[in-house]
């Protein structure tokens, strides 16, 4: 997968950057983040979930847990399957995301199971978050144009109902 060579300028790269090993290895060239991912499954112990292309999530999911939440605990809702709340987390043992999404969940009645996702689908999932803010933002200039309009066709009718007297 990787050099030995590899191996160090990653390192030195962490050291002087400050970010870790772990995200300069996500996008260090040549990675098959798909291998990384299941290799990591493995050696944690913890199944993965990967987002196939295409696919969306349904806003209910979303709306689940606030995108703040998702932001900063890196964890994100995937789907709920029956009372299961299924979470895909970037980090699967922190406990204090872990405790503040299961929380979320049982304030629904849902139970909680947690996957590993990889950095690209997080990603994705924020995109998304995105996308139904700017749908949310847009429903509601549309009712505040409805509002505004609202009152001149109550002035309207009212001169109308003069009028007819």
């Amino acid at each position: 997968m990787i050099t030995a060579d590899d191996a160090k300028r990653i390192l030195e790269e962490a050291r002087h950057s400050g970010r870790s090993a772990e995200t300069i290895l996500w996008s260090f060239p040549g990675i098959d983040t798909d291998k990384l991912l299941h290799l990591k499954g493995e050696m944690i112990g913890i199944e993965v979930f990967q987002l196939e292309a295409g696919t969306v999530i349904p806003a209910e999911v979303l709306q689940m847990v606030p995108e703040e939440t998702v932001r900063h605990y890196q964890a994100a809702p995937m789907r709920v399957n029956g009372d299961v709340l299924e979470v895909g987390m970037l980090n699967p043992f922190d406990v204090i995301a872990e405790e503040a999404i299961r929380f979320l969940a049982s304030s629904r009645s849902l139970k909680l199971k947690r996957w590993l996702i990889a950095p690209k689908d997080f990603k994705e999932v924020l995109r998304q978050y995105r996308s139904l803010r700017e749908e949310v933002g847009a429903a509601l200039e549309e009712l505040e144009e409805e509002v505004r309009d609202r009152p001149q066709d109550l002035t309207a009718e009212t001169d109308l109902a003069r009028r007819a007297k």
